[in-house]
């Protein structure tokens, strides 16, 4: 096995953020189906949980905020 690994980065380039953006949910969703301003809010609040409950203080998460707002749209 080699031991000599030198990665090109050791910095993913998708790193889920602390908190979410409002301005990106509709056009980041599948089904554009939830367009209220309580829904927007919601997903944006989601990755700031997603965050925080999966560990991203600790871990780098390789999930994007359009993951999230799309998972929030399917389980509404």
């Amino acid at each position: 096995m080699p031991t000599n690994l030198q990665p090109a980065s050791t910095v993913s380039a998708v790193v889920l953020p602390a908190t979410g953006n409002t301005d990106d949910v509709l056009s980041s969703l599948s089904y554009g189906i939830y367009n209220t301003t309580a829904f927007i809010s919601g997903a944006a609040d989601q990755v700031a949980y997603t965050y925080n409950k999966l560990g991203g203080r600790v871990l780098d998460l390789e999930i994007t905020p359009a993951i999230v707002y799309n998972a929030y749209e399917e389980a509404c």
